[in-house]
């Protein structure tokens, strides 16, 4: 694995290696241009001769390549990466502006822009023709410009896009980002939509219930609960390790008022029982006096039937 003394040697050559270039611009560059000549390509090679260094690649047209053992970018190169799948459709006029590729993380990134769509045209044009070529729609975040694939064989594609890019302001700019190892299940589960519906808690303390009207809001890892009348809530998420829980009741017509909460990160909160489904989730497990923590810690349980 190439060093991080190595790449960032590397680095520093990229930087001497271009400012070299420029510098030859008004010199024997500037020659071989008026002459209908390029500047050779020219390639270091960083490392021990054993094969474990890194590299890098500028050519004549003012592009460049980087290369280590844990992948590539090129920049100014006008072509597709040869990591892109075939079936990966983009805008005939689109132009290639960089890319890259970690083969430790099996991450793929490439950017670029077409001058031919808008920002509010491109990502509808790019999520209609992948989705026809077999890609499917798993997100779409229209204020931010921004939509996810994915695809077997591929990985979770993250698209976005921007008025303009560096170099390019005129046109409209692309960024994606090709995940090869995601957990495209994850991804179904983290992008979906969140469902609204009414719901009812049924709150039990020490024998005691409560029965409470309200609404639920459920996406792919939050499930959560608040009462019409605000004296009970139940949050939990489970993208959390471990799952995350809080709720909490309050009962005015006494005095003095019953105030219980139950919380997964609070003492006491590795006993609580989180349940969680399509209908409904609950909360099970000490609850706290949240007027007086010095009170002894109760029994309860917190169950919300949504829909």
């Amino acid at each position: 694995m190439t060093s991080r003394r190595s790449l960032g040697r590397l680095l520093c050559v990229v930087v001497v290696v271009m400012a070299t270039l420029t510098a030859c611009g008004s010199g024997n560059l500037a020659d071989n241009l008026a002459e209908g000549t390029t500047q050779p390509d020219l390639q270091i090679t960083i490392g021990d001769g054993s094969g474990d260094g890194a590299g890098i690649a500028v050519n004549g047209d003012d592009s460049f390549q980087i290369s280590t053992d844990e992948g590539e970018m090129q920049l100014g190169i006008d072509e597709a990466p040869d990591w892109l799948p075939s079936d990966f459709y983009l805008p005939p006029d689109f132009h290639f502006v960089g890319s890259s590729s970690n083969t430790t993380t099996g991450t793929l990134e490439f950017g670029g822009v077409s001058s031919s769509l808008g920002i509010d045209e491109l990502l509808p044009d790019l999520r209609d023709h992948l989705v026809n070529a077999g890609y499917e729609l798993i997100g779409e975040d229209a204020v931010n410009h921004q939509i996810v694939l994915a695809k077997n064989g591929v990985g979770l594609i993250t698209l976005g896009t921007s008025e303009g890019m560096l170099g390019f302001p005129d046109d409209t700019g692309l960024s994606a980002v090709i995940e090869q190892n995601a957990d495209i299940e994850e991804a179904r589960l983290e992008h979906q939509p969140e469902a609204v519906s009414e719901g009812e808690a049924v709150v039990t303390v020490e024998g005691t219930e409560y029965r409470v009207a309200g609404e639920c809001r459920i996406d792919g890892h939050a499930s959560v609960f608040g009462s019409t009348d605000g004296t009970t809530t139940l949050d939990v998420d489970t993208s959390m390790t471990p799952t995350y829980a809080a709720g909490s009741m309050i009962d005015f017509s006494v005095d003095p008022p019953i105030f219980l909460t139950m919380n997964t990160s609070l003492p006491g909160g590795e006993d609580i029982q989180v349940e969680t489904g399509a209908s409904g989730f609950s909360a099970t497990g000490p609850m706290t006096d949240g007027l007086d923590s010095t009170q002894p810690l109760v029994n309860g349980s917190i169950v919300v039937t949504c829909g």
